[in-house]
């Protein structure tokens, strides 16, 4: 069962094709995500997901290593630059085989490419809690369940 989910799309925008390393636009939108965690300190796990298309590369030989290093790549940034305690971190990398959507379409794939932060269901009540960086109130979330 899970909680709240974070979805950080992981097309060109905030990866490189074939890479995990951190573009600029990734630790922005890392950084504010994790100003919000950071102030609850929530379990968490960080899910890293590709799409379909076969990958060959001497660093990620399949799409398994990718979405790994990837969601490998979000949990040490939120632990060692946002302060989230490491106790309540994991991480997972499911490569292509949980695709939120068919990998028929460059549409389909490109949500696919993903990291999600998963706010696990026994702290997923604290998303109700949650300020947005600048806001003046809390935002309404929704928790997730499966």
């Amino acid at each position: 069962s899970q909680g709240l989910v974070i979805s950080l799309l992981t097309d060109k925008a905030l990866y490189d094709v074939g890479s995990a390393d951190l573009r600029p636009a990734t630790v922005g939108l890392l950084e504010q995500v994790g100003s919000v965690l950071r102030r609850t300190q929530p379990e968490i796990r960080v899910e890293g997901y590709t799409d379909n298309e076969p990958i060959h590369t001497s660093l990620y030989p399949t799409n398994w290593e990718l979405s790994a290093a990837r969601a490998a790549g979000v949990t040490r940034f939120l632990v060692e630059h946002e302060h989230l305690n490491p106790a309540k971190v994991s991480l997972a990398g499911y490569g292509e085989w949980r695709p939120t959507h068919p990998n028929e379409s460059p549409y389909g794939r490109q949500l696919n490419r993903r990291v999600d932060i998963v706010v696990l269901a026994a702290t997923a009540s604290l998303g109700k809690q949650l300020i947005a960086p600048g806001a003046a109130a809390p935002i309404a979330t929704k928790a997730k369940r499966q």
